[in-house]
Parts: C-alpha cells; sequence; structure tokens
C-alpha cells in the first residue's frame, strides 16, 4: 500500500504511530513502514509474523495530527508543520485480489549502478575524491588532497569507510549538535544525529537529502554509465524503478525549506555556483536509485572494471 506526500516528511514521525490501519472490527493492525524522500512515498506493508490485508474485506487508513507542539504522535512535515485539519484524515478502502506478477523494485547493483553516480558526479579532487598527492595551493598546502568532511565517494572501501561505516553508522558531520561519532536515538529536529547512510533507511541518510538540495539537470542529460577497463562507456545502468503512483519533482520551494534545515553545500556543488549550470547535478533517475540502494541495505562491493 503507497501513500504520497507532497511535502518531505519528518523521517521520526513516519515510523511512530502516525499511519493506522483499522479492519472492519475496529482491531488496528501494524503495518511494516518505509518512507522514500526522493518519492515523497511512504510503503505500508504486511507486518512479518502476523497475517494482513484479506481479499474482499473493509479497511480504513486514519491519519493522526498532533495535539500540539509538544506531541511527537501524528504526521509532520521537515519543517514540523503538521497535515491540515480540514483534510480528509480518513480513508475507507476495500481489498480485492491480490494481483499476480506486480513487479517490486529491482536490485540494485553497487558496482554498476551507483559507484559510477559518484565517480562521475562526486569525486573531483576538491569534493569527495581518494586523498592523494596534488599541486600545492592555497586550499591544499601540504600537497596533499583532502576529502571534503573527510567524506570519500571515489572507491567502494571510501564510501564503506566514511559514509557507512564498519560496524556502526557514521554521523554526518553537517546534523552532528557534539563531538559524538555515533547516532543517538531521533531528535525532534530534521536531520539531528542522522548518519551519511543508514542502511535500510533512505529517509534517515543524510546523503540523499544532500543530492536532494540539487535541482534536477536539464531534460536529456545522459545517466551516469559505468566505464571499461580502456575507458570507453560500459554497462548502463540497471536500476531506476518507478514507483506506481504518480509523484512531482521537488518543488523550488520545497528545496528552499530543506536547505533550512541542510547545511552547507549541495551535491553535487557546481564549478561555477553563479552560472546556474546544472549539468552535472543528478537525474530524478540516478537520486532514485541511490536511495533503493539504501533501502535495500546500502551495500557495496568490491568493482572491477569491465573489461
Amino acid at each position: 500500500m503507497l501513500l504520497a506526500f507532497d511535502r518531505l516528511l519528518l523521517p521520526s514521525t513516519v515510523v511512530r504511530q502516525s499511519i493506522y490501519i483499522f479492519d472492519g472490527f475496529n482491531v488496528a493492525l501494524s503495518p511494516t513502514v518505509q518512507y522514500d524522500p526522493v518519492t515523497r512515498v511512504v510503503t505500508l506493508g504486511s507486518p512479518r509474523q502476523s497475517e494482513w490485508l484479506k481479499p474482499g474485506q473493509p479497511y480504513k487508513i486514519v491519519f493522526t495530527i498532533p495535539s500540539g507542539n509538544e506531541d511527537n504522535n501524528g504526521l509532520r512535515a521537515i519543517d514540523r508543520a503538521t497535515l491540515d485539519p480540514a483534510s480528509e484524515r480518513v480513508i475507507g478502502f476495500f481489498t480485492d485480489s491480490a494481483p499476480t506478477g506486480t513487479p517490486g523494485p529491482p536490485r540494485v547493483d553497487f558496482c554498476t549502478d551507483v559507484l559510477p553516480i559518484f565517480q562521475q558526479h562526486c569525486s573531483a579532487g576538491q569534493c569527495h575524491g581518494e586523498p592523494g598527492p596534488t599541486t600545492p595551493s592555497s586550499r591544499f598546502p601540504d600537497g596533499q588532497s583532502h576529502p571534503a568532511a573527510g567524506l570519500v565517494l571515489e572507491t567502494p572501501g571510501g564510501v564503506l569507510s566514511t559514509a557507512i561505516g564498519i560496524g556502526t553508522r557514521r554521523v554526518a558531520i553537517g546534523s552532528n549538535t557534539g563531538p559524538r561519532t555515533l547516532p543517538q536515538s531521533p531528535g525532534r529536529m530534521f536531520g539531528l544525529d542522522m548518519p551519511i547512510v543508514d542502511p535500510g533507511s533512505a529517509a534517515n541518510s543524510w546523503l540523499l537529502y544532500k543530492l536532494l538540495l540539487a535541482p534536477p539537470p536539464p531534460p536529456g542529460t545522459p545517466p551516469s554509465v559505468r566505464r571499461k577497463c580502456d575507458g570507453s562507456p560500459g554497462t548502463p545502468p540497471q536500476g531506476g524503478y518507478q514507483p506506481p503512483v504518480s509523484y512531482a519533482v521537488l518543488s523550488d520551494a520545497e528545496r528552499a525549506r530543506l536547505a533550512d534545515f541542510i547545511p552547507g553545500n549541495r551535491m553535487p556543488y557546481p564549478p561555477d555556483p553563479a552560472s546556474g549550470d546544472r549539468r552535472e547535478n543528478l537525474t530524478v533517475g540516478e537520486v532514485q536509485r541511490i536511495s533503493t540502494w539504501i533501502a535495500q541495505g546500502a551495500v557495496t562491493n568490491e568493482c572491477a572494471c569491465e573489461p
């Protein structure tokens, strides 16, 4: 079951008791909940150890509204705005027979679908490339390049050790309110102590929101493609799952709201910000690929170039 929203949601309110499903006997069900900030779609799925929706039965979805600013129950947008009290907050429906052959999201391959995006858009020497010798300058007086915020996205090892961490999740510097390196329980404010990449939770991954700050490139911009060993284009991307609901690209107004909570530059940062050039920005499909990869566990692999 998919629910689409026009605003970015406060992730901690999505997973709380904010969306209820009741059966015909008014018994509350406890679905699994996933939230994709790229499409602003909440997916309600089958509980792991209990029966789910039965065919031909009546159900209703109920959305709750917080009673005040101190009430942490109920859905909120990233700026803590609530649902419009005048909106319809009870949706009744009947289930049909389960469709057969309904496609789910394809498995996203890190080496083919994700790493090429990082390498093409995020791995310039002054951004998130591997540290190494470079021409001495005012930025690198020691002749060594240093990745921004210590985040390396150029290699699988860099992604694993600086974005995901080994045995733990890394807290994004811009979201951290203190000298801790481990994430605390979700805060009331959006982005507080948010991991750079939270395996299994795209909604709680700082990297994804940094990418959403950049508007999409002009139509027709080709997607990032894995390179062969000789440098020529190789395997085209295999990801790009589109959910079976219509959704709009993030609006400029919502992107501006997001910028109030995500300090620093958008990703990727353009070589000449004043030019308005968007050609290096990620397409919506590329950001969706990264989101799906994170939701599927953010698995990294050693990636050999194609022969």
